[in-house]
């Protein structure tokens, strides 16, 4: 009666081992991939190719940084590519924080330097931003700029 038990506990816990979710585990390519999405996002301001930046933004995309009093969409952040102008800029500090196999979060630090409406900005912040993978490309959700100080 005992081994019939112990058979029965062990069965038991290969079952219920077997019907628990395992971590899926993100490409190890992955955290480079969405590096360069970010950067070419950046890259897409700094050359004014709207096209650029719009094939990079979720249909859903949303953002928010300091001094807004609310959320922008994705027509009004490809808008901002004629409000810029960057002359200069610099990412660093970046770390991809991966959700599951097709989600992740990417924060980094910018330091940039241009105009901005025809006045002049040097703005160093830190962003933290959400990307999805749709199929086999990646496209930011959502991004959210806080200026350092």
């Amino acid at each position: 009666m005992k081994l019939m038990l112990a058979l029965f506990s062990l069965l038991l816990a290969s079952a219920v081992a077997q019907t628990q979710p395992s971590a899926a585990k993100p490409p190890a390519k992955s955290a480079s991939a969405l590096e360069a999405k970010v950067r070419a996002v950046w890259e897409g301001f700094h050359k004014k190719d709207k096209a650029a930046v719009s094939s990079l933004l979720d249909d859903s995309f949303r953002t928010i940084s300091d001094g807004d009093s609310d959320f922008s969409d994705k027509a009004a952040e490809v808008a901002e590519v004629d409000a810029y102008t960057i002359d200069k800029y610099d990412l660093t500090n970046f770390h991809v924080q991966h959700l599951g196999p097709n989600s992740a979060i990417v924060t980094y630090t910018a330091e940039y330097s241009g105009q901005f409406e025809g006045k002049p900005v040097h703005t160093r912040g830190v962003f933290g931003e959400v990307w999805q993978k749709h199929g086999a490309d990646w496209k930011e959700v959502y991004s959210q700029e806080t200026a350092l100080h």
